[in-house]
């Protein structure tokens, strides 16, 4: 972990007033335009974007409900934080199933990144704190609770992340929804946001910025899905993710043959580097 100053603030803003103006690090990064985006597993994902890395859902250390967890390799780089894991500022859980976040495992590798902050809803940080694996200070985490229909920013040291809450479809259940922005670049991840336009309708003014979207496999094989990507997310470059392992080459191969301009990985820390629409095509390294 790098000894750099850091920064961090939580700002309530309505989600249809316009963006503020953040730091100078974000605005010197738009020259660049791109982030490097890491498979994890179901939709886990670590994000990089020069010498800031973000990890999201990451923490997933053994198989849910048939779908997947990180390979031993990968699971040791992460809890002994190891590259590509070493200079993690800033990790975040978009709900609190055991397919998204595994609060022992997400103890381990923050007692071994004292710098990284962990920011989530309050369920997930209960959770959290009901481990036993590793002692965890208390300045590192950040409660999030952005009010119904609106969104709570967090700045920090050359990353913003809008929270919003999208509906999981499930009674007391926080499901949030993240856009993410790094290197000049807008990320989206929504977690396991159900299939309904209403969810997303308070947020369009935000979405319609989105530059990569991480989003379930089910919105692009599902038409009321793909009718609010197309929506919502018009000028997006899309990952589709949460596939179980048995089903990967199938719905690699339907969205090979329906969707082909949709990324899909094969295996954790498979990545790609996404630019601008206007730059040229993508970079796409499969090397470990």
């Amino acid at each position: 972990m790098t000894n750099r100053h850091r920064l961090l603030r939580l700002l309530p803003f309505a989600c249809a007033l316009p963006l503020v103006s953040v730091a100078s690090a974000q605005e010197a990064s738009t020259a660049v335009a791109s982030v490097e985006v890491h498979m994890l597993a179901n939709e886990g994902f670590l994000l990089r974007a020069g010498d800031v890395d973000v990890l999201i859902d990451a923490f997933v250390e053994t198989p849910y409900a048939g779908y997947g967890n990180l390979d031993a390799a990968t699971l040791d780089a992460l809890v002994a934080t190891r590259a590509p894991f070493d200079d993690v500022e800033l990790a975040l859980a978009s709900h609190k199933h055991r397919d998204h976040f595994q609060p022992a495992t997400a103890q381990r590798f923050l007692a071994a990144a004292p710098g990284c902050v962990f920011a989530s809803s309050p369920d997930v940080i209960d959770t959290l704190w009901q481990a036993e694996a590793a002692e965890v200070s208390e300045q590192s985490i950040r409660d999030v609770q952005p009010a119904p229909g609106e969104t709570q920013a967090l700045e920090f040291d050359g990353v913003r992340v809008e929270f919003f809450e999208l509906t999981h479809g499930i009674s007391g259940l926080t499901n949030f929804g993240h856009v993410i922005t790094l290197g000049g670049m807008k990320v989206l991840h929504i977690g396991d946001a159900e299939i309904r336009r209403d969810s997303f309708v308070p947020f369009a003014e935000l979405l319609g910025t989105v530059d990569v979207a991480l989003i379930p496999f089910w919105y692009f094989t599902n038409p009321p899905g793909a009718k609010i990507l197309a929506e919502f997310l018009p000028d997006a470059q899309f990952v589709a993710c949460h596939i179980q392992p048995t089903a990967l080459d199938e719905t690699t191969a339907t969205l090979g043959r329906d969707r082909p301009e949709v990324t899909v990985f094969a295996k954790a820390l498979d990545r790609k580097v996404f630019r601008k629409r206007e730059a040229s095509a993508p970079d796409v390294l499969r090397e470990r």
